[in-house]
C-alpha cells in the first residue's frame, strides 16, 4: 500500500515555504524583471494619457507646463529605473585580442579615423567612447587616441593637459610623437591632444613646400606604433592639411552621420575625398557609415535607403536618438571627465556605442 501522508506532508512544507518567499518578496519590494516590464508598461499607458491630457490643455492655460514638466520627467525617469534592472552595471566584456581584425597587428598599429564634413553629428562623442570601450575590454591591447579637431573638445573630455604639447607641435615640427604623446585616466589609452594652434599649423604647412605636406602625422607616428595595436582618430568637420594626414596612415574610416539630407551630404562629399586620397594611402579603405539619433520612422529609412543605393557599406548598429534623460548623461560624463560607460553604463547609447564597438571589431 502506498503511503501518501510522507507527500501531502512535503507538499505542505513546499507551500508554506512558497508563502514564506512571496512575503519575503512583497515586503523588500523584490519584482522578478516581467513583473516590472509589466508595471512599467502599465504605469507607462497611465502616464502618456495624462501627459496628452495636460498637452491640450496647454494651450488653454500656460500654467499646466509645470505639471506637463513633472509627469515627463517621472516618466523618464521610470524607464532610467527598469533599465538599471534589465541591463547590468558594466555591459564591456572582457575580450581576447586574437578574436578580433587586431590580431597579426601586433607590429603595426591599426589606425581608424572617425569623419564627417557635417559638424555636430556626434563624432566625438562616440569616437572618445568606442576608444575607452577598446582600452577596457583588451587587458593586452594599447590605444592610441589623436584628437585632430582644432576645437579640442575630445581632449578637454580626456582632461589633456595642453602645455605638454599637441598634435599642432608635430604638424609644425616642433616636437615627436613621443614628446607630445601623454597619458590618460586609463591604463591602456594614450592621447595625442589637441588645440586652436591647429589653425596656424595647417596654414604654415601649406605654405611649406620644402617638406612632404601629407605625411607629416604618419611620419612622426612611425617612432612610437609599435607600441600600440590601435589608433582612434577624431576629425574635424572640414578637410585641410591636417585631416590629409590623418588619412594618409588610417586603415579603417567611419563616417558618423545623422539620417538627414545635410549630413548625408557631408557623408558623399567625404567618400569623394577618399578616393582623391587613395594615391598617397592605397590601404585607406571605408569601413562603414554609423547612423547617429537613430529613429524608426520614415525618414530615417529613407536615408538608410539612399545610402545603400550609392553602394556604400553600412553598420547594422545603430545609435539611437538621445532622449532628454541620455543627453543630460552625456553631458554629465563630459564635465565629469568619464566615459559614458562610466558615468551611466546601462542606458541605450552606451550600449549602442558597445554594439557598435563590437562590429568596428569584426565581433559576433
Amino acid at each position: 500500500m502506498i503511503d501518501n501522508s510522507k507527500d501531502a506532508q512535503r507538499v505542505q512544507e513546499l507551500q508554506k515555504e512558497n508563502d514564506n518567499l512571496k512575503k519575503i518578496i512583497q515586503n523588500n519590494r523584490i519584482y522578478t524583471i516581467e513583473e516590472q516590464m509589466s508595471q512599467y508598461y502599465s504605469l507607462t499607458k497611465i502616464h502618456m494619457m495624462r501627459i496628452i491630457k495636460e498637452l491640450r490643455l496647454e494651450e488653454y492655460d500656460p500654467k499646466n507646463k509645470k505639471r506637463i514638466k513633472t509627469l515627463s520627467s517621472f516618466f523618464e525617469n521610470l524607464k532610467e529605473d527598469v533599465d538599471k534592472l534589465m541591463y547590468p552595471t558594466d555591459i564591456i566584456q572582457s575580450l581576447d585580442i586574437d578574436g578580433t581584425f587586431l590580431k597579426g597587428w601586433l607590429n603595426r598599429m591599426r589606425t581608424i579615423s572617425f569623419i564627417n564634413f557635417k559638424g555636430g553629428v556626434g563624432k566625438t562623442t562616440i569616437c572618445l567612447n568606442t576608444a575607452y570601450a577598446i582600452s577596457k575590454a583588451f587587458n593586452d591591447a594599447k590605444v592610441l587616441f589623436i584628437d585632430n579637431d582644432k576645437q579640442g573638445n575630445a581632449s578637454n573630455w580626456l582632461n589633456a593637459n595642453l602645455l605638454k604639447g599637441t598634435i599642432t607641435n608635430i604638424m609644425m615640427g616642433d616636437a615627436s610623437a613621443k614628446e607630445v604623446i601623454q597619458r590618460t585616466k586609463y591604463p591602456n589609452m594614450d592621447l595625442i591632444p589637441a588645440d586652436t594652434g591647429l589653425i596656424d599649423a595647417n596654414s604654415a604647412v601649406i605654405k611649406n613646400e620644402n617638406i612632404n605636406q601629407g605625411t607629416i602625422l604618419r611620419d612622426a607616428l612611425k617612432e612610437v606604433e609599435k607600441n600600440y595595436n590601435i589608433c582612434i582618430i577624431d576629425n574635424p568637420p572640414d578637410i585641410n592639411i591636417s585631416v590629409l594626414n590623418s588619412l594618409a596612415l588610417t586603415d579603417e574610416i567611419v563616417i558618423v552621420t545623422f539620417p538627414d539630407t545635410d549630413s548625408l551630404s557631408g557623408v558623399y562629399q567625404m567618400v569623394s575625398q577618399i578616393n582623391m586620397v587613395k594615391p598617397l594611402n592605397s590601404k585607406l579603405n571605408l569601413k562603414g557609415i554609423l547612423i547617429n539619433a537613430f529613429t524608426s520612422d520614415d525618414s530615417t529609412y529613407e536615408a538608410i535607403s539612399d545610402i545603400k543605393a550609392h553602394n556604400l557599406p553600412i553598420f547594422n548598429a545603430k545609435i539611437h536618438y538621445a532622449t532628454k534623460s541620455a543627453k543630460k548623461n552625456l553631458n554629465l560624463a563630459r564635465s565629469n571627465h568619464k566615459s559614458i560607460f562610466e558615468q551611466y553604463p546601462n542606458c541605450l547609447i552606451a550600449r549602442d556605442i558597445w554594439n557598435f564597438t563590437k562590429e568596428l571589431l569584426n565581433l559576433k
